[in-house]
């Protein structure tokens, strides 16, 4: 990093670009222990672009939109830090190759992102491929706020504008006359990202604004290749020359994206900039499984040539080593200097080599200066001498075990800072270990807690406790701070502190007769602490006023109203649930309230298997909110948000399964190496969906191939070879009546 720019609590990791104005790093937050990425600017055009980020950022928070971390000036330098985004911009992905479905959820993503830009005023104006960046759970994320401005205002600078967009050609017409920009001018950037990343190539071509404008007002749309004509009536819409006609780009998009998700099968789209290798060529044709691309005899049979080679080898070394130890000993005693790596190697002595490794490794193992890589190091270069060596794998896996334990009580003691020192030694050598991920999990959740606690204590501050919205805002962050990290001291506290308050304010609204507004304190008092014994003297004082019970009455009348009518958890303040909450605050005994209550609770988990069933995730996701939000039943809350998150871990799995089946199948290992070879990954899929067309077509291919090199082997006379892959082929498909008949037919021969 530049002298003149120095931030205190990050270390930078990787400079991107350092210009006299303008520097582009990647960096590491001490505080958070995450990676950032922070854009620094000295000069005054470039100020002033970093404010307008941030002030679009700061008022568009959103899922699709760049998480601001931290904002300010360092000497003369303004500068932003944001999220890291992990897996890089679209490019990135589409050049390594990219399913259909997942680009539309992508470009749908996209979409939901410029939405909520458009509902806070604001349009983009620089969407490009460049400034799409996706996280690591595939969701997308719109970059660079620079150029946005109001929308139905003039830019500040319509010519630059103009000019980036022309460079970057993704300008709609209007950006390109220097027009008031509206949410349609995104959605036509939009149109152009998408008919790249599927034809790999921009539709419109210009190097000045007027041969970028005919192109776009005078010419029809390219021809889009064959497997991807269902795009064109929204490619049609969205690169139309016309604002008015990109309207109904959002309902067209949603519309393609159900019909692709309802297809069984799509190619994976790739941009490639380089040439095909003479490899990727040869992988496209020949026999893969039985010989060479130069018609060489197979790996299989080279092995067992090996094989022989090897025993016969090791049969003469012994000989001869017997007879130079005899030798030895009879010629030449003075000068026979290693009796003990030849006894060693012929099993007649520890294997010297072995010896001092071993000691090497129990060495590391006690000095407590050691990283887990050095020592699991030592253990393996024991065991890669002896793999049979009882001592050295049992002495790894106690290893493995007690620095999984001195993680897990790191945290239990509030020691984060070691925690993430030491889970970030064992994700370096166990990056799939499932215990480590779930105390990686643990730490995430651990920050993820204080940055909650931080932000809740802000809000309070800044509204006071007696900010009735604010108050329920605070009390389910402390709700969630404790989900994450049961008994934390912080939100438990915050909750007392809330409790005692409102507690107070309820007493004194029923002193002065105002039991609406008592009940509405003592309702907040309750969802911080319901174990609190101050709640029952102010339930008593509600209890005493005189139009206590017909405020109940009222209450539970309003909530059967409501709940007839449909309204359950929804609208905020005007459902049934709140109603029966307000009963149960005074009178926590209430029968009526109890009784509805628990009717809601049972309402809420058949609507959540319905849902369930339909795949409606999103849907799910909002009746979890709003039935945690309203008090239902947090039994009935946690079973239906571990369903959801169930289903969704199920189809990231099957998603998973099919890439890596699918990049098996392309590199010919279909049913080697045993341990994961294709076929056994689509079994898996089959077991978690047993109707996924998609894993059946798979197998179905994976059978064919097998046949056809079965059959071509069979006429290189490599019958053995011949006879197991039919085999195979058949333990796929065990009712091809072909197959079967030819299979006996060689066996018979």
């Amino acid at each position: 990093m530049d002298s003149a720019f120095r931030l205190p609590g990050y270390t930078v990791t990787r400079t991107i670009k350092e210009t006299g104005d303008e520097q582009i790093l990647l960096v590491y937050q001490q505080a958070l222990n995450k990676r950032c990425f922070i854009r620094a600017n000295r000069s005054l055009h470039g100020i002033a672009q970093l404010k307008n980020e941030v002030d679009i950022l700061e008022r568009c928070q959103h899922r699709n939109t760049l998480l601001l971390i931290d904002h300010g000036f360092q000497g003369d330098w303004y500068y932003v830090a944001t999220e890291y985004v992990s897996q890089g911009n679209l490019t990135d992905l589409l050049q390594a190759g990219l399913p259909i479905r997942g680009l539309l959820r992508i470009i749908k993503d996209v979409a939901m992102g410029l939405g909520h830009l458009h509902e806070c005023g604001f349009a983009h104006n620089n969407l490009c491929i460049e400034n799409i960046l996706v996280r690591t759970d595939g969701s997308a994320v719109l970059a660079d706020y620079r150029w946005s401005s109001p929308l139905q205002q003039p830019h500040a600078d319509p010519g630059a504008l103009s000019e980036i967009n022309l460079n970057s050609g993704t300008a709609s017409p209007e950006i390109l006359q220097q027009h008031i920009t509206s949410p349609s001018s995104d959605f036509f950037a939009l149109g152009v990202v998408l008919y790249q990343s599927i034809v790999g190539e921009q539709p419109f071509v210009g190097t000045t604004t007027n041969e970028l404008l005919e192109q776009i007002t005078q010419r029809p749309l390219p021809t889009l290749p064959q497997q991807f004509l269902e795009f064109r009536p929204l490619l049609e819409v969205l690169l139309a020359a016309s604002p008015h006609k990109r309207e109904a780009a959002p309902a067209l998009l949603n519309e393609l994206v159900e019909t692709v998700r309802s297809q069984s099968h799509h190619h994976p789209v790739t941009l490639r900039s380089e040439d095909v290798s003479a490899q990727e060529l040869r992988s496209l044709g020949g026999n893969l499984l039985t010989t060479d691309s130069d018609g060489r005899p197979s790996k299989r049979t080279l092995r067992r040539k090996k094989r022989q080679r090897r025993t016969a080898v090791a049969a003469i070394s012994i000989l001869s080593a017997s007879l130079l130890v005899g030798a030895a000993y009879l010629i030449q005693p003075a000068r026979f200097i290693s009796v003990d790596a030849i006894a060693a190697s012929l099993g007649l002595a520890e294997d010297p080599e072995l010896v001092a490794a071993w000691a090497d490794a129990r060495s590391l193992r006690e000095d407590p200066n050691q990283g887990l890589a050095a020592i699991v190091a030592a253990y393996q270069r024991v065991l890669a001498l002896d793999p049979n060596y009882r001592p050295a794998d049992e002495a790894l896996g106690t290893l493995l075990s007690e620095w999984k334990q001195s993680i897990s009580g790191a945290l239990i003691n509030d020691n984060i800072e070691l925690a993430a020192t030491r889970l970030d030694e064992a994700m370096a050598l166990l990056p799939t270990d499932p215990e480590i991920n779930l105390l990686s999990l643990q730490l995430q959740n651990r920050y993820r807690a204080e940055r909650l606690l931080k932000s809740t204590e802000a809000l309070l501050t800044s509204h006071g406790l007696s900010d009735l919205p604010s108050a329920e805002a605070a009390i389910q962050s402390y709700q969630e701070i404790l989900r994450l990290t049961p008994n934390h001291s912080g939100a438990l506290r915050g909750l007392e502190r809330l409790a005692l308050h409102y507690v107070d304010l309820s007493k004194q609204a029923a002193i002065d007769g105002d039991v609406g507004q008592a009940i509405r304190y003592l309702e907040r008092a309750t969802a911080a602490n319901e174990t609190l014994r101050s709640l029952d003297d102010a339930r008593r004082l509600i209890s005493e006023a005189t139009t206590a019970q017909a405020a109940i009455d009222e209450l539970l009348l309003q909530g059967e109203r409501l709940q007839q009518v449909g309204q359950r958890l929804e609208p905020k303040g005007e459902n049934s649930a709140e109603r029966y909450q307000q009963v149960l605050a005074t009178d926590p005994d209430n029968v009526r309230a109890i009784r509805a209550m628990s009717e809601l609770a049972g309402w809420v988990q058949q609507e959540g298997e319905r849902l369930l069933r339909l795949g409606k995730l999103r849907e799910i996701e909002t009746l979890v909110l709003s039935a945690s939000q309203r008090g239902i039943s947090t039994e009935v809350v946690s079973e239906l948000r571990g369903a959801l998150e169930n289903e969704v871990e199920r189809r990231d799995t099957i998603n998973d399964l099919l890439k890596e089946s699918n990049e098996l199948v392309v590199k010919g290992l279909l049913t080697e190496p045993a341990n994961r070879n294709a076929v056994m990954l689509l079994r898996r899929v089959q077991q978690l969906d047993p109707g996924n067309e998609y894993a059946a077509e798979m197998l179905e291919q994976c059978a064919r191939r097998l046949a056809a090199a079965a059959i071509e082997a069979h006429e290189f006379g490599l019958l053995a070879d011949a006879d197991q892959y039919l085999a195979l082929a058949l333990t796929i498909r065990p009712g091809n009546s072909d197959w079967v008949e030819l299979l006996e037919q060689w066996q018979s021969g």
